[in-house]
């Protein structure tokens, strides 16, 4: 994690995995090691952080990754991703889109 924080410096890391919220040393020793071998971190008790969503690890960084993208460019069109040809979404037929769909709001 150390060399995670020199190669990157952000002002924060979460660490997602559950150990970090269900038993404290984890986080504890994961704060002494980074304040051992980071050469960047001034204070670990601030950048090294526990996730509030310890039980949901995949999901998590899946959003990281989406939220990643929107935060560095918020105004840039997300790119469209088609389904593979083989996938059973991708058979020829009408598509649904949000020009499509009617909403009545009455």
């Amino acid at each position: 994690m150390a060399l995670l924080l020199d190669m990157f410096d952000p002002e924060v890391v979460v660490v997602v995995e559950p150990g970090t919220g269900l038993l404290p040393h984890c986080l504890a020793d994961l704060r002494t090691a980074v304040a051992e071998h980071s050469l960047v971190c001034d204070d670990p008790e601030q950048a090294v952080v526990a996730s509030s969503f310890t039980g949901s690890v995949l999901s998590t960084a899946g959003a990281a990754v989406a939220l990643g993208a929107l935060y560095a460019d918020p105004l840039a069109p997300w790119p469209r991703i088609d389904a593979p040809a083989d996938s059973p979404d991708s058979s020829p037929g009408p598509r649904v889109n949000s020009g499509s769909c009617i909403v009545d709001r009455a």
